[in-house]
């Protein structure tokens, strides 16, 4: 059971990954596009205000994938004198829980959130785009709220079941090498 979960969390992965990737090449682009447009005096207001929603959908993302990487706020100080390894495992159970349990609150909370901009109905800027005057709606930026929440909260259930079934997922994150992997690699030169 363990190996699908490691199989379907590694392709979510993959998934909020790329798209992260996708959100932040797009912000890159629209802000030199905004830059260029005015420098040529003609600026645009939507790209800047386009930017700032995508900065919460990077935030949102960052944090999915950090938990993926259990590289989410943690506090491992405890993991570090506990000795043991039945214990490191229980410390790991709550962690997880515990993390588990308040993104599930959160998102239950911005679930909510959305509701109410979906029945508030606000225009967040409008925008031409093939030839029509198209309304972008407030909710259509937040969507991501929920869904970031959702994907931490897959994660999280994720480590518990991992904790619980002492299964070990591997390294997740994309670490710097150290000096003496470089030096091992490099034939002794650091």
């Amino acid at each position: 059971m363990t190996r699908v979960v490691e199989a379907i969390d590694r392709v979510v992965a993959k998934a909020e990954t790329a798209v992260l990737a996708f959100v932040v090449g797009l912000m890159v682009l629209l802000a030199f596009i905004e830059v260029m447009l005015k420098l040529a005096g003609a600026g645009v207001p939507q790209l800047a205000q386009f930017n700032r929603y995508l900065v919460i959908w990077v935030g949102f993302l960052g944090g999915a994938v950090a938990s993926y990487q259990a590289r989410h706020i943690n506090i491992d100080i405890v993991t570090r004198f506990i000795g043991g390894e039945a214990a490191r495992r229980v410390v790991a159970l709550i962690v997880n829980l515990a993390a588990l349990l308040l993104t599930l609150m959160f998102l239950r909370v911005g679930l909510s959130y959305v509701g109410d901009m979906i029945e508030a109905d606000k225009v967040a800027f409008r925008g031409r785009m093939f030839g029509l005057n198209i309304g972008f709606r407030d909710w259509w930026f937040s969507l991501v709220i929920p869904a970031g929440l959702a994907l931490m909260s897959w994660h999280f259930l994720a480590r518990l079941l991992y904790a619980a079934a002492n299964h070990d997922p591997g390294d997740r994150s994309a670490k710097a090498p150290t000096a003496e992997a470089i030096a091992d690699t490099e034939g002794g030169a650091a």
